[in-house]
């Protein structure tokens, strides 16, 4: 049975392996590279396009999301471009 389960696996974690983990270290470099970009553009004054201060400061704090009248901030979810740009069909992969 150990073997019938390793035979049926060993695919899927090919496919784990060479689509997503061994992408992921130079996506997360080029991602890297671009992320001060979207993150300057949060931290610029209110007038310049960025988030009021305390929009600003209350999302940091609370670990990139915070919900308030105005809307929803969603840090973590702001840099998923970034990231997902740097790594070539991952909409294909999930």
């Amino acid at each position: 049975m150990d073997a019938a389960i390793h035979c049926s696996l060993a695919p899927c974690q090919m496919e784990v392996q060479e689509k997503i983990l061994d992408k992921f270290a130079p996506a997360a470099h080029a991602a890297s590279d671009a992320a001060p970009v979207t993150v300057q553009s949060w931290a610029k004054k209110k007038n310049e396009g960025g988030l009021p201060y305390m929009t600003y400061r209350a999302t940091c704090v609370r670990g990139g999301v915070f919900k308030n009248g105005k809307g929803e901030y969603d840090f973590n979810e702001g840099m998923l471009p970034v990231l997902s740009c740097s790594i070539p069909g991952v909409e294909t992969i999930y």
